[in-house]
C-alpha cells in the first residue's frame, strides 16, 4: 500500500516523495557492524545504541588457523556471545598487503582462510548452513585500496581457486575509487572467475542515525555487473558501521543474512 501512495507523491510532489521514501527505507533497513576488538556482550550493546537497533551481521577477520591477535576471531569467546543475540558472522579474509600478488599467493592465503573458517565452525557446520536454492557462504577479501593493497588479477584468480569445494563464494571489499581493483576484477570475472557481491566503503563523517542508503557516496565506482550489496558507512570507535543495499530486487534480509554463519552457542 505504501509503495503506491510513495508513487503517487513521487508524481505530484517530487521532493517531498523522494525524502518519505528514503525515512521508510532507513526505518527498514538491515544494519551490521564491523570490528577488529573481539566481540563481547558489552560492545553489541554499545552497537545497539549507536545504531538504534541490535547489528545484524558482524563483521570479523579471518587469516589463518595460526594467525594471532585481537584482530582475529575468538571462536570461544565471540561465538556464544553473538549466538545469544542472534547476530550472524560475515567473514572477512585478511591478507591486506598481499592482494597484489601472484596466483601462489592468492592460492594458498585462500587455503589458510577456508582452514581457519574451517578450524573454527567446523566444515560440517558450515556445509549446513548452506541453503542450496542460494548458494554458498559469502567470503570478503579485504582491500583496502591504498599502499600495496590493490588487487591483481592473478592473486584474485588464485584465491578464487582455492575457494573452489568450500562452504565459500568469492565477494570483495574495497573502496569506490580503486579503479586499479575493479578493473583487476573485471577481468577476472570475463574470465571465469567471479564475485558473488561487492562491500564498498565510503564514511560519512558524522552520519545521522538511522542512516539511510546514498547511491552518491558509492562514485565514481562504475558499475560492471556485480552487485552492491553493503556499503560501509561509518567509521570510529571500537566498530564501523554498515548497511545492506535497499535497491537491490535480488537482495533482501533474509537473503543476504542465510549467506552468513550464525554461531553454534555450545560449540
Amino acid at each position: 500500500m505504501w509503495q503506491t501512495e510513495i508513487s503517487t507523491l513521487q508524481r505530484e510532489f517530487p521532493a517531498l516523495g523522494s525524502h518519505i521514501k528514503e525515512g521508510i527505507e532507513a526505518m527498514n533497513r538491515t544494519v551490521g557492524v564491523d570490528s577488529l576488538s573481539p566481540v563481547t556482550p558489552e560492545l553489541i550493546a554499545q552497537a545497539t545504541t549507536t545504531l538504534g537497533q541490535c547489528p545484524s551481521f558482524w563483521g570479523r577477520y579471518f587469516t589463518s588457523p595460526t594467525t594471532e591477535g585481537s584482530g582475529e576471531y575468538h571462536h570461544a569467546t565471540e561465538s556464544p556471545v553473538l549466538a545469544a543475540a542472534g547476530i550472524r558472522v560475515l567473514p572477512i579474509a585478511r591478507q591486506t598487503n598481499r592482494v597484489g600478488g601472484t596466483y601462489s599467493d592468492g592460492f594458498n592465503d585462500g587455503q589458510a582462510n577456508v582452514q581457519d573458517l574451517d578450524d573454527t565452525f567446523g566444515a560440517a557446520y558450515l556445509n549446513q548452513c548452506i541453503v542450496p536454492a542460494l548458494g554458498r557462504l559469502y567470503l570478503f577479501l579485504d582491500v583496502e585500496g591504498s599502499g600495496l593493497s590493490h588487487l591483481s588479477v592473478d592473486y584474485y584468480e588464485g584465491w578464487c581457486d582455492a575457494l573452489d569445494g568450500s562452504a565459500f563464494c568469492a565477494c570483495v571489499y574495497g573502496i569506490p575509487g580503486d579503479t586499479a581493483t575493479w578493473t583487476a576484477l573485471k577481468w577476472a570475472c570475463a574470465h571465469d572467475r567471479c564475485c558473488s557481491a561487492l562491500w564498498l566503503s565510503h564514511p560519512i563523517r558524522q552520519p545521522a542515525e538511522p542512516q539511510g542508503w546514498s547511491s552518491d557516496m558509492l562514485k565514481p565506482f562504475q558499475d560492471f555487473g556485480i552487485k552492491i550489496a553493503l556499503w560501509q558507512y561509518a567509521f570510529g570507535g571500537m566498530f564501523d558501521r554498515d548497511l545492506l543495499n535497499p535497491n537491490e530486487p535480488w537482495l533482501d534480509q533474509n537473503y543476504f543474512l542465510q549467506h552468513l554463519i550464525l554461531p553454534q552457542s555450545g560449540a
